[in-house]
């Protein structure tokens, strides 16, 4: 009864979401017309961390400060929720204005008309060029991304120095590591798989930095059948250094989140954690005047051929079919004015995605970044089309179990298992 019950909610929801009534592009007239009257726009985002949630709340109360009129009331849930929670609202017309995620992480969601199209918009301007991509699809733009995520390796340089440790710049000095902060009874790294942030994070550091070079287009080539991961050789030499990672991991990783990971981190227990710069205001939260750095996760032997994963971060896109375009589109002029994103760059430690804006003064882990990042070698893994919809459900889902998994799985045999499930999902597409 369950199970069908389960399908026949799937397929109202699916009716609904992809019947599509066209979406109004910027163009739109009858949902735009701003009036003197009292208004509220829904924001809806998945964000966790501390500092970005009080960021977001800092530039709502700003705005509403310029505009009275408008009123913002943000809706926060969990990522492992987020998704059918969003279908579940545009599905039965309790669209939020304003939809935190990266177009291309919810390609069906846009595909099905649901997102606005602000290519013509002038504030589009601003957003550095270089990223423009990542938020375009079919010639189209349909988010904003405030910010950028460069990811590597966590470290208290404190440690480091008491122990006599050189930062590593290939994969076996920094197993080498690893092995030297354990047999000095120190937890080599800090994780927390009980959510998917935290495996995310993790794993998009590594896998998204120089292994994605050699394979840059697997997530399209996966979704399409074109390829299986089996077929990939950076793909299970990653998930051998994963499998290996995790044996330097705190033993209640399986227990605690991204919070309680980031916490050990920052109160000492452990010498290092792997995660992107969305953790550094957590971090500071719990160690205001901890001596933390960052280095490029050295996924390679050959050091040369490492390179920092990086991508958009913090993005929002508007609904098509919610009123009050006009005041969402007056909201994202805000966010992305000088202002407005240097405020939210300031108030998150990152580097900033639009034109012009930066923090007045960077936390020495997000200056270790900034100084990576200058160096150019550096993979922007939004560029390309990332899994969506089920794909992505799978993708999450897998990274987590394999992570859950004991010591010793076979990962050809895991590795087959994923495939299967992709292959599973490209029948019900």
């Amino acid at each position: 009864m369950k199970k069908k019950l389960s399908l026949f909610l799937c397929l109202i929801l699916s009716a609904s979401l992809f019947a599509g009534c066209g979406a109004k592009s910027d163009s739109a007239t009858s949902k735009e017309t701003t009036t003197d009257k009292v208004v509220t726009l829904k924001v809806i985002h998945y964000l966790t961390e501390k500092p970005k949630i009080k960021a977001l709340q800092n530039e709502a109360d700003n705005f509403t400060k310029k505009n009275p009129n408008i009123k913002i009331e943000i809706e926060s849930m969990s990522l492992d929720q987020y998704a059918n929670v969003l279908k579940m609202k545009l599905a039965s017309g309790d669209a939020p204005n304003i939809i935190f995620g990266s177009p291309k992480s919810y390609k069906d969601i846009v595909a099905s008309d649901n997102i606005l199209d602000i290519t013509n918009q002038e504030f589009v301007k601003r957003i550095d060029p270089k990223f423009i991509a990542n938020v375009t699809m079919d010639k189209k733009v349909y988010g904003v991304p405030m910010d950028l995520m460069p990811s590597g390796v966590f470290y208290n340089k404190d440690i480091f120095k008491k122990e006599g440790i050189e930062i590593p710049k290939t994969w076996t000095e920094f197993v080498k590591v690893c092995e030297t902060l354990k047999a000095k009874g120190i937890t080599p790294i800090a994780a927390g798989y009980k959510d998917l942030a935290s495996i995310g994070g993790g794993c998009y550091t590594e896998i998204y930095g120089n292994p994605l070079l050699k394979m840059p287009d697997f997530r399209q080539d996966v979704m399409d059948g074109k390829t299986k991961l089996a077929d990939l050789p950076e793909f299970k030499s990653f998930m051998q250094r994963f499998q290996t990672r995790n044996k330097y991991v705190n033993s209640d990783a399986l227990q605690v989140g991204v919070d309680r990971a980031e916490q050990m981190f920052a109160t000492g227990k452990t010498g290092m954690i792997v995660l992107g710069s969305w953790a550094i205001g957590a971090i500071r939260a719990d160690n205001p005047e901890g001596n933390f750095g960052v280095f490029m996760f050295p996924s390679s032997d050959k050091a040369e051929e490492n390179a920092m994963s990086t991508a958009t971060d913090d993005t929002f896109m508007l609904s098509a079919h919610a009123d009050n375009q006009a005041e969402s589109l007056k909201f994202f002029d805000y966010m992305t004015s000088t202002e407005g994103a240097s405020q939210w760059a300031q108030d998150v430690q990152v580097l900033s995605a639009i034109t012009g804006a930066k923090a007045t003064k960077l936390d020495p882990m997000a200056q270790d970044l900034s100084d990576i990042y200058s160096t150019g070698k550096v993979v922007n893994w939004l560029e390309a089309q990332d899994f969506y919809g089920q794909y992505n459900d799978i993708w999450m889902k897998k990274l987590q179990e394999f992570a859950f998994s004991p010591a010793g799985t076979d990962i050809n045999k895991f590795i087959k298992g994923w495939d299967s499930e992709f292959d599973k999902a490209r029948t019900i597409k």
